[in-house]
């Protein structure tokens, strides 16, 4: 009699798939240790997190077995349910991906962010002005709003003359809230207040007019949305955040840009690039969040501030750079630029046009690619290009098409993008 070994395989499609929905806090003070816990699917028998920076260390919280009863079979340790995240001081301050390692394998990654203000946790009650959760300036809040019609509110002691720059994160740290911030004075009336604008996160900055305590509430936009995926961290600070680089690029061998904030230009600093800047890799399971899905590790980070908003995003280009110089709003005054540049400007108010010009000879290709929604900007550009001053539009671009050849990849966004080869002569676009 013979006997043949049978083994079995079970499918992909029947495996359990880690999927890491929430973690709480979702971010920490570098410098400090915090104890978070998480949620999901098939996340049973944890073993370990995973980020992106050896800064960011976590161990697990095990809660040891009972002591054996006499008689009876050995109870198992509880599973883990915690972990105790160690954040190095040198660990830079933004977003970090943390994965969660199981029976079943390794997570897809959440956002793990990673500030430098003191940090609180949400404390229930504070629905309303009465129960108001009292911190002080420099503070991060990691809250909750549980349920579409939750509201939260915290309480902080100001100064007339004090400048305050609030910032609620939320779909950069993998959130689904669409947060709304009022900021509201002793007496009850609104000091600043704003709404989810595009896909930046939303902030608002106020002089206060006098000392007294001021009130910052939070709450769903819509008032129709909440639950554990809709977290938010709450930044209260007298920093502001950086709003833009100009110029927003840099040459390979860096350079120097002046930071702008929602009060004007901050000191200029300089810009150091690594010299394999072109030559790095995507990580594996990058993710690409709101307004700053191009931001892969060519693009860098510039150190200023500690602004309660994410990092503003710096290009690095290979070809000259070259600012915007007014007149150009009409083609008569357009500006004479040479092809292989990198021109940055900005629309400077409602209907504002900005005209250039440059020469091709017949049949030389170009390839415009005019940069605002990929690089965190709220400004929806559009592209014309015609054959001199006098000549009608020959290129008439808007956003991207939804149908291109790569409709699923993440960092696509809504800037035009188009070439010209048609004809010889000026161009003006």
């Amino acid at each position: 009699m013979a006997a043949l070994p049978v083994r079995g395989q079970v499918p992909d499609s029947a495996t359990p798939a880690p999927f890491l929905a929430t973690i709480t806090p979702c971010g920490g003070k570098r410098g400090t240790t915090v104890e978070v816990t998480f949620a999901g699917s098939d996340l049973e028998e944890p073993k370990a997190l995973l980020f992106d920076h050896p800064g960011l260390v976590a161990t697990p919280v095990v809660v040891p077995a009972p002591p054996p009863m006499a008689g009876k079979p050995p109870v198992p340790a509880p599973p883990v349910t915690k972990f105790q995240v160690k954040i190095a001081g040198d660990v830079p301050v933004g977003l970090h991906d943390v994965r969660i390692v199981g029976r079943w394998g390794v997570s897809q990654p959440r956002m793990f962010a990673v500030g430098n203000l003191a940090e609180v946790a949400e404390k229930e009650p504070n629905n309303d002005v009465p129960e108001a959760q009292r911190i002080e300036v420099d503070t991060t809040v990691n809250g909750v709003i549980s349920a579409g019609t939750d509201v939260d509110y915290v309480v902080f002691k100001g100064t007339r003359g004090q400048k305050i720059y609030a910032a609620c994160l939320a779909s950069s740290i993998d959130s689904r809230l669409s947060p709304l911030l009022e900021l509201y004075d002793i007496r009850g009336r609104i000091v600043a207040s704003a709404r989810p604008l595009s896909e930046t996160e939303t902030s608002l900055r106020a002089e206060l007019p006098a000392d007294g305590d001021y009130h910052i509430r939070v709450a769903s936009f819509t008032y129709q949305r909440g639950g554990p995926n809709h977290f938010y961290r709450l930044n209260v600070t007298t920093t502001p955040w950086v709003e833009m680089l100009l110029p927003p690029a840099v040459g390979p061998a860096g350079g120097t840009v002046t930071p702008v904030g929602p009060d004007g230009p901050l000191p200029a600093v300089g810009i150091k690039v690594a010299s394999d800047v072109y030559s790095q890799e995507i990580p594996r399971g990058f993710t690409y969040h709101a307004a700053s899905r191009l931001r892969l590790p060519l693009f860098v980070p510039a150190e200023v501030g500690s602004g309660p908003l994410p990092p503003a995003i710096l290009g690095v280009t290979a070809l000259g750079i070259v600012p915007e110089k007014e007149p150009n709003d009409l083609p008569g005054s357009a500006q004479e630029v040479a092809p292989e540049t990198d021109t940055f400007g900005t629309i400077g108010k409602r209907g504002d046009i900005d005209w250039y010009r440059f020469k091709l000879k017949k049949g030389q290709i170009v390839v415009l690619s005019p940069l605002g929604d990929a690089i965190g900007s709220l400004a929806d550009l559009t592209l014309s290009v015609r054959l001199g001053a006098e000549g009608g539009d020959i290129v008439d671009l808007d956003d991207l098409p939804a149908g291109g050849p790569v409709p699923r990849l993440l960092t696509r966004h809504d800037d035009p993008r188009g070439h010209v080869a048609e004809f010889a002569g000026d161009r003006l676009g």
